[in-house]
């Protein structure tokens, strides 16, 4: 068996999601890709959303869903940062508190 050497510069950790709203179901998904990469040694994951948008089945356009999740310079409260806030609390592993709270998630359109 070959062991992967798992590196910030050959590896993507992501997802790709209608996520129209974002639920608390996304959040599971987004507690995974943060888990998967921790386990990796990899400091960032992706979320590819779906540009898709009508009035019935998908009614948030892809730039507020990214507001509803939160961006990278955003620092107020916000559903990733939320969910990171949350993993921390639940360990007392103070290398994977710094991991999760240094993590990159990374969401585009």
């Amino acid at each position: 068996m070959n062991n992967i050497d798992y590196r910030n510069d050959n590896t993507i950790i992501f997802t790709l999601a209608r996520m129209n709203p974002p639920t608390p179901g996304h959040l599971y998904v987004i507690h995974r890709l943060i888990d998967t990469a921790i386990s990796k040694n990899v400091d960032h994951v992706y979320i590819i959303l779906s540009k898709t948008n009508d009035n019935n089945e998908n009614p948030i356009n892809c730039p507020e869903k990214i507001n509803v999740l939160g961006t990278l310079d955003d620092m107020t409260k916000n559903m990733i940062n939320s969910e990171k806030e949350l993993m921390i609390n639940e360990t007392d592993d103070f290398e994977r508190k710094d991991k999760i709270k240094n993590m990159n998630v990374i969401v585009i359109c």
